[in-house]
């Protein structure tokens, strides 16, 4: 398929091809669908998560880490689930079964890291490092990425989520 455009400019051609043999998209598209269907609750679960960290994240600093922990895990096994394992058109209820499973598994991980403290901030640091990571390819790192941008985003995040978490190790009290 040409694009009508590339054919008024041939200065900047433009093809779009399309085969059952081209690389694999991945997708997280019923976890995408299933979010967008229940934003409102979503959201102000969010909120209400938000407003709890900002006023008494400090004072109830055991539950702040079980949180980390445990939100840390449920998202990632949640990510994982949808990319490799689940098909794209899977039904609502397997997100909810997916997401009440991965909270348990996750509870276990959060008991460790309420338990103990250091893999706690070690959590949280990771998470600090991968938002500066992801906030530095937008700004700075994304001139570098040349011919793979998503392996220059992933490097970024990676490397300063390693970074945040380790040195929130030797500076914690």
């Amino acid at each position: 398929m040409i694009d009508a455009g590339s054919v008024q400019n041939p200065c900047s051609p433009r093809v779009i091809l399309a085969s059952k043999d081209s690389c694999p998209i991945l997708s997280l598209h019923t976890l995408w669908h299933f979010i967008n269907s229940y934003y409102i609750v979503i959201g102000l679960l969010m909120i209400s998560l938000g407003l709890f960290l900002m006023v008494l994240g400090g004072k109830y600093y055991r539950v702040t880490m079980f949180l980390a922990g445990q939100m840390s895990v449920c998202a990632f096994l949640m990510i994982i689930l949808f990319l490799c394992v689940y098909p794209a058109n899977s039904p609502y209820w397997v997100v909810w079964l997916s997401l009440f499973v991965t909270l348990g598994i996750g509870a276990g991980i959060g008991y460790a890291t309420q338990r103990w403290a250091r893999m706690g901030v070690l959590c949280i640091g990771a998470w600090i490092g991968g938002l500066i990571g992801g906030l530095l390819y937008s700004m700075v790192f994304y001139v570098f990425e040349g011919d793979n941008p998503l392996l220059a985003l992933w490097l970024s995040i990676a490397f300063c989520a390693v970074v945040v978490a380790v040195l929130s190790m030797i500076f914690f009290d």
